[in-house]
Protein backbone atom coordinates (compact mmCIF):
# COMPACT_ATOMS: atom_id res chain seq x y z
CA UNK A 1 0.00 0.00 0.00
CA UNK A 2 1.27 3.46 -0.86
CA UNK A 3 0.62 6.81 0.70
CA UNK A 4 1.87 10.35 0.53
CA UNK A 5 3.53 9.87 3.91
CA UNK A 6 4.20 12.66 6.37
CA UNK A 7 4.30 16.28 5.36
CA UNK A 8 7.20 18.60 6.07
CA UNK A 9 7.32 22.32 5.21
CA UNK A 10 9.50 24.41 2.90
CA UNK A 11 9.56 28.15 2.34
CA UNK A 12 8.14 29.41 -0.94
CA UNK A 13 8.46 33.12 -1.67
CA UNK A 14 8.13 33.96 1.99
CA UNK A 15 5.18 31.61 2.58
CA UNK A 16 5.08 28.00 3.69
CA UNK A 17 4.15 25.24 1.25
CA UNK A 18 3.91 21.46 1.57
CA UNK A 19 6.75 19.07 0.90
CA UNK A 20 6.33 15.32 1.01
CA UNK A 21 8.60 12.72 2.56
CA UNK A 22 11.57 12.12 0.25
CA UNK A 23 12.39 8.99 -1.74
CA UNK A 24 14.47 8.15 -4.79
CA UNK A 25 13.57 9.84 -8.07
CA UNK A 26 12.58 7.43 -10.83
CA UNK A 27 10.92 7.42 -14.23
CA UNK A 28 7.81 9.31 -13.09
CA UNK A 29 9.82 12.17 -11.57
CA UNK A 30 11.75 12.41 -14.84
CA UNK A 31 8.47 12.66 -16.79
CA UNK A 32 7.22 15.32 -14.37
CA UNK A 33 10.28 17.44 -15.22
CA UNK A 34 9.97 16.82 -18.98
CA UNK A 35 6.47 17.81 -20.13
CA UNK A 36 7.32 17.06 -23.78
CA UNK A 37 8.20 13.47 -22.92
CA UNK A 38 5.10 13.21 -20.73
CA UNK A 39 3.04 14.33 -23.75
CA UNK A 40 4.25 11.26 -25.61
CA UNK A 41 3.76 8.97 -22.58
CA UNK A 42 0.24 10.19 -21.78
CA UNK A 43 -2.58 7.67 -21.69
CA UNK A 44 -5.06 7.56 -24.56
CA UNK A 45 -7.90 7.81 -22.09
CA UNK A 46 -10.68 10.42 -22.17
CA UNK A 47 -10.09 11.09 -18.46
CA UNK A 48 -6.40 12.07 -18.76
CA UNK A 49 -5.94 15.55 -17.25
CA UNK A 50 -3.18 18.16 -17.13
CA UNK A 51 -3.34 21.28 -14.97
CA UNK A 52 -0.84 24.13 -14.82
CA UNK A 53 -0.23 27.02 -12.48
CA UNK A 54 -2.07 29.72 -14.45
CA UNK A 55 -5.81 30.17 -14.97
CA UNK A 56 -6.90 28.41 -18.14
CA UNK A 57 -4.02 25.92 -18.07
CA UNK A 58 -6.19 22.83 -17.90
CA UNK A 59 -6.60 20.09 -20.46
CA UNK A 60 -8.85 17.03 -20.36
CA UNK A 61 -8.54 14.19 -22.84
CA UNK A 62 -5.53 12.87 -24.74
CA UNK A 63 -5.35 15.46 -27.53
CA UNK A 64 -5.77 18.46 -25.24
CA UNK A 65 -3.33 17.03 -22.68
CA UNK A 66 -0.71 16.44 -25.35
CA UNK A 67 -1.11 19.96 -26.74
CA UNK A 68 -0.73 21.61 -23.32
CA UNK A 69 2.27 19.48 -22.36
CA UNK A 70 3.90 20.21 -25.73
CA UNK A 71 3.54 23.96 -25.02
CA UNK A 72 5.72 23.42 -21.95
CA UNK A 73 8.32 21.21 -23.71
CA UNK A 74 11.15 23.77 -23.57
CA UNK A 75 10.57 24.95 -20.00
CA UNK A 76 13.65 24.29 -17.84
CA UNK A 77 12.38 22.40 -14.80
CA UNK A 78 14.51 20.97 -11.99
CA UNK A 79 13.81 19.32 -8.66
CA UNK A 80 14.24 21.71 -5.74
CA UNK A 81 16.69 20.05 -3.36
CA UNK A 82 15.90 16.40 -2.64
CA UNK A 83 12.13 16.82 -2.53
CA UNK A 84 11.05 13.85 -4.70
CA UNK A 85 8.65 11.21 -3.42
CA UNK A 86 7.93 8.46 -5.96
CA UNK A 87 5.82 5.34 -5.46
CA UNK A 88 5.25 2.38 -7.80
CA UNK A 89 2.60 -0.30 -7.26
CA UNK A 90 1.41 -3.08 -9.60
CA UNK A 91 -1.61 -0.96 -10.63
CA UNK A 92 -0.48 2.69 -10.44
CA UNK A 93 2.39 5.00 -9.64
CA UNK A 94 2.87 8.63 -8.70
CA UNK A 95 5.60 11.13 -8.01
CA UNK A 96 5.48 14.42 -6.13
CA UNK A 97 8.30 16.96 -6.11
CA UNK A 98 9.06 20.58 -5.36
CA UNK A 99 10.11 22.09 -8.70
CA UNK A 100 11.95 25.23 -9.68
CA UNK A 101 11.92 26.85 -13.08
CA UNK A 102 14.68 29.38 -13.73
CA UNK A 103 13.48 32.28 -15.88
CA UNK A 104 15.20 32.99 -19.20
CA UNK A 105 17.99 35.51 -18.70
CA UNK A 106 18.36 34.90 -14.96
CA UNK A 107 16.52 36.22 -11.93
CA UNK A 108 14.48 34.42 -9.30
CA UNK A 109 13.24 30.93 -10.11
CA UNK A 110 9.53 30.19 -10.11
CA UNK A 111 8.73 27.47 -7.59
CA UNK A 112 5.85 25.00 -7.66
CA UNK A 113 4.79 21.58 -6.48
CA UNK A 114 4.34 18.93 -9.17
CA UNK A 115 2.28 15.74 -9.11
CA UNK A 116 2.20 13.03 -11.78
CA UNK A 117 -0.03 9.94 -11.72
CA UNK A 118 0.48 7.06 -14.15
CA UNK A 119 -0.53 3.49 -14.90
CA UNK A 120 2.03 0.76 -15.65
CA UNK A 121 2.02 -0.40 -19.29
CA UNK A 122 4.62 -3.16 -19.64
CA UNK A 123 8.03 -1.56 -19.09
CA UNK A 124 6.65 1.99 -19.45
CA UNK A 125 4.19 4.32 -17.75
CA UNK A 126 1.00 5.81 -19.23
CA UNK A 127 0.44 9.24 -17.69
CA UNK A 128 -3.15 9.87 -16.58
CA UNK A 129 -2.65 13.11 -14.69
CA UNK A 130 -0.14 15.90 -14.15
CA UNK A 131 -0.68 18.91 -11.92
CA UNK A 132 1.75 21.77 -11.38
CA UNK A 133 0.57 23.70 -8.31
CA UNK A 134 1.64 27.23 -7.50
CA UNK A 135 3.08 27.82 -4.03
Amino acid sequence: MASFGGVDTRLYRGGVGPQVVRSAAGPLARLLLAPGEAATARADDPAVVVMGTAPGEIAVGPAAARALLERWRALPMAVLGDSVHEVHTPTYGYAVASIEMPPPGGGSSEKMLGLIIALPRGDAWAVVGIHYLPP
